[in-house]
């Protein structure tokens, strides 16, 4: 009887663990997009210079068939951003760092543009923008983050 029982509840007990297991939170605090086929994360800014534009770049950018990822963040006279582009779409990335480093730059022309096709930027970018998630950036650190992402940039021209 006793082993009856353990062999009824056992599975049950798995499969409550493991649903529980799933729901788990995302502890940056980003949110991804609905469309599991894109990578956006929207940034709600705790820091003192909001990301929205950042954001807005990130949406735009997805519209694009070749886009499959987009990581950014502004400061209040820069637009750092770094996609990631589908894989067939990879023999192009100077082309298409050009025609969306112009459409940006015609949507937002208050900023200084800069798009990355570069796995590293996207990385940094994306740990950038956890930062501005989770902790309290000043303008001045922001600054600094990006003046050095955007040195990666240059140095990898």
């Amino acid at each position: 009887m006793k082993g009856i029982l353990i062999t009824i509840t056992m599975p049950v007990l798995l499969l409550t663990l493991f649903s529980l297991a799933g729901c788990g939170n995302n502890n940056d605090g980003r949110s991804a997009g609905n469309d599991s086929n894109y990578d956006l994360t929207q940034v709600s800014n705790k820091a003192d210079v909001s990301q929205e534009i950042a954001n807005q770049a990130k949406r735009t950018l997805l519209k694009n068939k070749e886009v499959i990822g987009a990581r950014g963040v502004n400061t209040s006279d820069q637009l750092l951003i770094a996609i990631e582009v589908r894989q067939m779409d990879r023999l192009r990335l100077k082309k298409l760092e050009k025609k969306f480093t112009t459409a940006l730059q015609k949507k937002f022309k208050d900023k200084k543009v800069t798009v990355s096709t570069d796995k590293k930027i996207y990385l940094e970018l994306d740990e950038l923008e956890g930062q501005l998630q989770t902790e309290d950036v000043s303008k001045k650190k922001l600054q600094k983050q990006t003046d050095r992402i955007k040195k990666l940039i240059s140095d990898q021209a």
